[in-house]
């Protein structure tokens, strides 16, 4: 939930990029704006470009043609955007030799607005020894030092990159209850991939989803909730769907059609559906991922 008053200053805007590895091309002349204050999740299979777009973020890669604006700056080489940036995955390879003490002591150097307090409460909770070795640590101590680092840095933009795998459930659902306090304390712009996609949905109030490195779906939470519908029935329904999304339609059972739309539906729309012997439902969020991208 957006804070009163709360400007919606755009953080991340992105042009016309694209980016190719060889003869691929991962990221497909895509065009996104994101604001502070907003917690999105970025969607896609394996292979989506995901990952690429968040290395395009941190100028780990350089677009082959569009252009980056973070917090209304080029980033490439902008040290001042850069500290304002924090990308943390599950592991983190440059940390293999150190102990979360050097660690959170690095990063409390980097980043400027670092909450020690912040790092203290979480680390008792996660029940981190910062004095072992973090290449030696179990996968969940290793992502918990990510996630700490990620949280106690205070940049207007934070990347989490499938991090919370290493994780189990418990601890899972008070990371996505720090996540919603912390935005409701700061404004920040998050980004967040997960295959986790129904388990997050309250932490989200945007949703992008890229498919085949293209843009297939940005909008808010609310209105994907709103728009996402699954009509089962039996009889032909093409002159009340004239017009609308269709995602798929598929045969579920002995001639019982099962529609997938993303589009609003009235009132009106929806009592002359169920007087055609319809079912109307509102599909959740990993519904709609399988339908827009072909995932079965």
């Amino acid at each position: 939930m957006m804070k009163a008053g709360v400007i919606n200053m755009i953080t991340v805007e992105i042009e016309n990029v694209s980016k190719s590895f060889g003869d691929k091309k991962v990221i497909d002349d895509i065009n996104l704006k994101m604001l502070d204050g907003h917690t999105y999740a970025l969607l896609g299979r394996n292979g989506s470009g995901k990952t690429t777009l968040m290395n395009l973020l941190t100028t780990r890669y350089l677009p082959d043609s569009g252009s980056i604006k973070l917090i209304g700056e080029e980033a490439y080489e902008n040290d001042r955007v850069l500290s304002d940036i924090c990308y943390m995955k599950d592991f983190v390879p440059v940390f293999s030799d150190l102990k979360p003490v050097k660690i959170f002591s690095m990063a409390s150097k980097y980043y400027t607005r670092w909450n020690e307090d912040l790092q203290h409460r979480l680390t008792e909770f996660f029940r981190i020894d910062e004095k072992s070795v973090y290449g030696l640590m179990s996968k969940g101590q290793q992502t918990a030092v990510g996630l700490i680092i990620g949280l106690c840095s205070g940049t207007r933009i934070l990347l989490f990159d499938e991090i919370y795998s290493g994780l189990d459930a418990v601890y899972r659902k008070e990371l996505y209850n720090l996540l919603m306090e912390e935005q409701e304390r700061y404004t920040r712009t998050m980004i967040l991939t997960s295959h986790l996609i129904e388990e997050m949905t309250n932490v989200f109030t945007d949703v992008i989803i890229l498919h085949n490195g293209k843009v297939i779906l940005t909008d808010d939470i609310e209105n994907v909730q709103r728009y996402s519908k699954k009509l089962t029935g039996r009889q032909d329904i093409d002159d009340l769907l004239k017009g609308k999304n269709i995602l798929s339609k598929a045969f579920i059972g002995q001639n019982i059609k099962e529609i997938r739309i993303y589009d609003e539906l009235g009132e009106s729309e929806i009592e002359e559906l169920c007087d055609r012997g319809y079912k109307v439902d509102n599909m959740n969020l990993q519904e709609l991922f399988r339908a827009m991208t072909g995932e079965e």
